[in-house]
């Protein structure tokens, strides 16, 4: 049976689980499903839909990282034989029957950069061999940490209606950044950008109030005062030269619009304009921020104020070797550990092929 099929089958029992979990067939008192919330809460995926600055610098690191391929190796050094096939190959060239190696990757490193840990549920056949990978949301999927066993476990909370759904230690891949705050949570990066990147929404919704509220007029004609004597506005008078302006000159599609008034009137500008807010210089600090916390050069997302042709292949090389590649190392390392030993005389090293990057060659 499938891992979709699993899932459907799903009964409320008072363990919770809807299937045999191998030796892990029951969870005493002590195990409980870690609760990472503070350091990568659901709500940090608002942020793809709602930040430019994260989306932009989320999707550069996940273009480039789903550029790479595995290379499969046993032994190390000299001696070691390449694996160009077999079912680790397979299946990390077709994860499943509906996505891509590449779909996989991007997803993954998306997560990263947003939940700072990705997962992914491993489907075996009979025998026990992986077969297929299924990506799991991290913000929905919890370990079941243990005080002796460390982890044995992973509990998954599904999106729809239903139990959660627990999953063995040998079925679940479990990516994460380091945190050493909390061993069981992972630290995403978006905890030390958000306040950079809330700067920047916020300021960007402001910029849009000013457009989209702010009264902008060429010129006004009015009536000749009556000599020195000053004119005084009835309260009908005031609110109704109120309202017509509000109607007539409120909002872009009516900038610089002539205005006939019917009362003679006197305007003071009172509000801070863009150059005295100085949203622009604002708006790069915080983008810059932002792109600091994830390795990346502003240059290579148009910030073009110091960029050069020269200087921005080597920010694209430094994005590689500083960030990108040191960051692939560390998920192609778990790999090895975790999904390699489910093969039965496979591979027992995966590398990546760095040999298609420009910017490494």
């Amino acid at each position: 049976m499938g891992l979709l099929e699993r899932m459907a089958e799903i009964r409320t029992e008072s363990t919770g689980r809807a299937w045999n979990l191998g030796e892990h067939t029951s969870y005493s008192t002590a195990t409980r499903a870690h609760n990472d919330g503070r350091f990568s809460p659901e709500s940090y995926g608002d942020y793809l839909a709602t930040s430019n600055d994260i989306y932009a610098v989320a999707n550069l690191r996940a273009r480039r990282m789903a550029r790479l391929q595995p290379l499969f190796f046993d032994g190390y050094g000299t001696d070691r034989t390449a694996f160009t096939e077999g079912p680790v190959v397979d299946l990390l060239r077709k994860v499943n029957p509906f996505w891509t190696f590449q779909r996989l990757a991007r997803m993954d490193e998306l997560c990263m950069c947003i939940w700072g840990e990705t997962y992914w549920v491993i489907e075996k056949d009979p025998r026990g061999n992986p077969v297929e990978i299924w990506w799991a949301k991290p913000s929905q999927m919890r370990p079941l940490v243990h005080p002796n066993n460390y982890v044995i476990g992973y509990e998954y909370t599904p999106a729809t209606v239903g139990d959660p759904v627990r999953f063995g230690a040998d079925e679940v891949i479990w990516f994460r950044y380091p945190n050493p705050i909390d061993e069981f949570s992972a630290l995403s990066p978006l905890a030390a950008a958000r306040l950079a990147a809330d700067t920047s929404r916020d300021m960007a919704k402001s910029n849009q109030a000013m457009f989209a509220q702010g009264m902008q007029m060429a010129g006004t004609i009015t009536p000749p005062s009556d000599g020195n004597k000053a004119v005084t506005f009835s309260s009908d008078q005031a609110r109704e030269l109120e309202l017509d302006l509000a109607n007539r000159f409120t909002g872009s599609r009516n900038a610089h619009r002539w205005a006939v008034l019917r009362f003679d009137a006197k305007f003071n500008p009172m509000g801070v304009t863009q150059k005295d807010a100085d949203f622009i210089a604002g708006l790069n600090l915080s983008f810059r921020q932002v792109c600091r916390v994830y390795g990346i050069n502003p240059a290579l997302l148009g910030d073009n104020e110091h960029a050069t042709l020269a200087n921005v292949s080597e920010f694209e090389l430094s994005l590689w070797v500083d960030s990108l590649q040191p960051d692939a190392d560390f998920k192609g390392a778990e790999v090895t550990e975790q999904l390699l030993p489910m093969f039965r005389n496979g591979p027992s090293v995966m590398e990546w092929d760095y040999s298609k990057i420009p910017a490494l060659q």
